[in-house]
């Protein structure tokens, strides 16, 4: 009977651990791409999703490639788009947060080198309950929208040209609407 007892409190030991963390928020990163720049700045897009039974919040980002990253949106402001830091971003069980152009993104400041096309961008995001979640994002042309195959969750979507010109340069946080111009 002890033998019983024993194998008993062993695979309790063992599958308690699951069963807790199945309990909780379980994030993951989907499809992170950034765009070339020669610039001091750049921004980084993907999908947050959270397959987990609890919620959670990204509280913060970090990138070996640049000297601060931050979550940032793009408001309309009169007509005046302007972006803003985003303290924390909610993510609700089964919910899923696209960080795309136009939107909510990782804003680079201070890039530690140039984004170069075929590259890549080191990312860590930091969530409130599942700790430090790295994701990698591949670099495509300057001024590419979402690329083909990045798409999410079988959502159809036609993307402007975001944050950055043509020629891989980052235009200023505040910038009229109109044709040629970014978001």
């Amino acid at each position: 009977m002890k033998r019983i007892l024993d194998c008993f409190v062993v695979v309790v030991a063992i599958i308690l651990p699951w069963v807790a963390a199945a309990e909780g928020p379980e994030i993951i990163v989907e499809r992170p791409w950034s765009r070339a720049s020669v610039s001091k700045t750049g921004a980084v897009y993907l999908t947050i999703v959270n397959i987990g039974n609890a919620a959670d919040t990204l509280i913060g980002v970090s990138s070996a490639a640049a000297k601060k990253a931050e979550v940032h949106t793009t408001i309309d402001d009169g007509g005046v788009m302007k972006m803003r830091p985003v303290e924390r971003i909610e993510i609700a069980p089964g919910e899923h947060i696209i960080l795309e152009p136009g939107g909510k993104h990782i804003m680079l400041i201070g890039l530690t080198g140039a984004l170069q096309e075929g590259g890549t961008v080191p990312l860590a995001l930091m969530f409130e309950k599942a700790g430090p979640v790295a994701a990698t994002a591949a670099v495509h042309k300057a001024g590419a929208t979402m690329p083909a195959g990045i798409h999410g969750h079988g959502e159809e979507h036609l993307h402007d040209a975001g944050h950055m010109s043509d020629d891989g340069h980052m235009q200023d946080h505040e910038h009229q609407h109109g044709h040629g111009t970014t978001e």
